[in-house]
């Protein structure tokens, strides 16, 4: 098996966020350059997992709060209801799905092979991963909200574990 070597950096993650947010959300993920005050630190973390294997063996997650989970879901279905807690973790596994989909299209080429994605995994708090170490991340703010993507990179020959 040949494992990929590419390295998706900053810029890549960024451009990849920023479509997805403008997407689904209709609004734009601004750098940390950019980013006002955290006003709220004190809300529930929120965070999407999916594994990616093949020609790279790691994971892609997305952490927010759970107000931006809500308020995406509100966005996306477009509606006032639709922003309860089901909707919202539904929203974050298909954002999360989305984001590594698209992380994941960086580690596939025609001389490395393809990469397969696992269904998204949503819990509150943040997944340790003990035998993956973070290759990549970025930090981004949609509106009020803090969101990071990371990716992590995990031996190929070693199922990746969370905790």
């Amino acid at each position: 098996m040949i494992v990929s070597t590419l390295v998706p950096n900053e810029t890549d993650l960024r451009e990849i966020v920023d479509a997805v947010t403008e997407a689904f959300l209709h609004e734009h993920a601004l750098s940390p350059s950019t980013l006002p005050e955290d006003g709220n630190a004190d809300d529930e973390l929120w965070t999407g997992v999916v594994t990616v294997s093949g020609a790279f063996s790691g994971a892609v997650m997305l952490s927010c709060t759970r107000r931006f989970a809500r308020r995406a879901a509100r966005a996306m279905f477009d509606q006032e209801s639709s922003g309860d807690d089901d909707s919202a973790r539904d929203v974050l596994a298909e954002l999360t799905t989305v984001i590594g989909g698209n992380v994941k299209g960086l580690f596939s080429t025609p001389e490395e092979g393809p990469c397969h994605l696992s269904i998204p995994l949503v819990s509150i708090g943040t997944p340790e991963f003990p035998n993956a170490g973070l290759l990549a991340e970025v930090w981004s703010q949609c509106t009020a909200d803090r969101i990071r993507v990371a990716i992590f990179k995990s031996n190929p020959d070693q199922a990746l574990s969370i905790s």
